[in-house]
């Protein structure tokens, strides 16, 4: 009963904390901070949408 609850929650938490070390990530590759998110965002708030 409470699974889908659950699983949203869990999806959305790991989605954010994906979102937040993606960027430090590649600055320590390349040395610069390039990286767009809004592509990123846009696919998780339409994913969201669909379930």
């Amino acid at each position: 009963m409470f699974a889908p609850i659950l699983l949203t929650t869990f999806l959305l938490l790991l989605g954010i904390a994906g979102c937040r070390s993606l960027p430090s990530a590649t600055s320590d590759l390349d040395g610069d901070e390039d990286v767009d998110l809004s592509d990123l965002t846009e696919l998780g708030s339409n994913w969201q949408t669909g379930i």
